[in-house]
């Protein structure tokens, strides 16, 4: 599989929101707002996060937005993954997430079919979040699956 790079950004909550601390689980739900920008993709963020903090510690992202880009295209997005658990030492916390997106404008059709994965580091103190996301490309070549010569 080889990455290529879509955007990079930063993210921060724009809402207080509403949090539920059932120790040792809580959930919670807020929205944000960031920019986006790389070559291929840059644009604004608007999102919300329904979070789920695991008994573990790990809370589990669960977040839908839209990007509206400078040309004018708005695309959908959801990402979903993990972060280190709070007790995580130092005053960050990192995530891990997949990326899905959908849009009707031809001009970022491509981003139907594309399965990305983000990088994030979240700053507690602040709330403030910075990205990178990438795009996973198949690289398997033909002939290597089950049944195939």
């Amino acid at each position: 599989m080889r990455l290529e790079h879509l955007f990079d950004g930063e993210a921060w909550y724009a809402e207080e929101g509403a949090w539920v601390y059932r120790q040792p689980e809580a959930a919670g739900y807020a929205g944000g707002e960031g920019k986006l920008w790389g070559e291929r993709l840059e644009g604004l963020l608007r999102w919300s996060n329904s979070p789920h903090r695991r008994a573990d510690g790990v809370w589990v992202a669960d977040m839908r937005g839209f990007i509206e880009t400078g040309d004018g295209a708005r695309i959908l997005v959801e990402m979903g993954g993990r972060s280190l658990p709070e007790e995580a030492p130092g005053l960050r916390r990192d995530l891990v997430c997949w990326l899905s997106a959908q849009t009707d404008d031809d001009r970022y059709r491509w981003l139907n079919d594309l399965v990305g994965v983000v990088e994030a580091r979240v700053d507690p103190r602040t709330t403030w979040m910075t990205l990178r996301a990438w795009a996973c490309m198949n690289e398997l070549p033909p002939g290597d699956g089950p049944g195939e010569s």
